[in-house]
């Protein structure tokens, strides 16, 4: 596979539905962002991370690698919608992925199939009809995303432009770990 995207992974959040910030909770031998982050490298070529709260947890651990490139949202409490705009500022390919650092079960083989889904501005993993991550965007969206007000969503950003939703065998295209149930139910699925 052409590891010619860069793949912008969000971990700025707060996990205020968490008992306690999730991305350094253990999945399997690893932690769910260390496991969401090895996903996508295998189909891109670099990873934007983008932190916000505790940053510093994240710099430590991830700073240094040379696929990994972090970006720091100082305005994280905003939302998720000015991460994103952090990252995309930092895209340096044609097509890029979007994805959440909370999704450990997205499987590699999502990346590849978004990859090989046609030439659509916006092409999206559905399971069962719901849409899910991660996202595959042109950079012709990048102006759009940018320009936005921070109120905005990516669908809103989505509306302007083609988009291609591709259904999904993989359920953990739609799962990602928000409360104690969430991971409690997540962690069976890993096993």
């Amino acid at each position: 596979m052409n590891l010619e995207y860069d793949c912008i992974v969000l971990a700025a959040g707060e996990s205020n539905r968490m008992a306690g910030w999730k991305m350094l909770l253990p999945w399997g031998e690893s932690t769910i962002l260390e496991t969401s982050l090895n996903h996508a490298l295998q189909t891109c070529g670099r990873i934007i991370l983008v932190t916000g709260f505790k940053a510093d947890e994240i710099v430590s651990r991830f700073q240094g690698r040379s696929r990994i490139h972090l970006v720091h949202n100082h305005e994280y409490s905003r939302g998720m919608f000015s991460s994103i705009q952090r990252g995309v500022a930092a895209v340096s390919t044609e097509r890029f992925f979007v994805t959440h650092g909370d999704m450990p079960l997205i499987l590699p083989e999502v990346f590849f199939r978004l990859a090989e889904a046609g030439s659509a501005d916006v092409c999206r993993p559905v399971f069962k009809g719901t849409p899910g991550h991660p996202v595959l965007i042109h950079k012709k969206v990048i102006p759009a995303i940018l320009n936005a007000p921070s109120s905005f969503t990516m669908a809103e950003v989505f509306s302007e432009f083609s988009m291609k939703k591709i259904e999904m065998p993989f359920p953990g295209v739609v799962i990602d770990i928000d409360t104690p149930t969430d991971y409690r139910k997540a962690l069976r699925m890993l096993f």
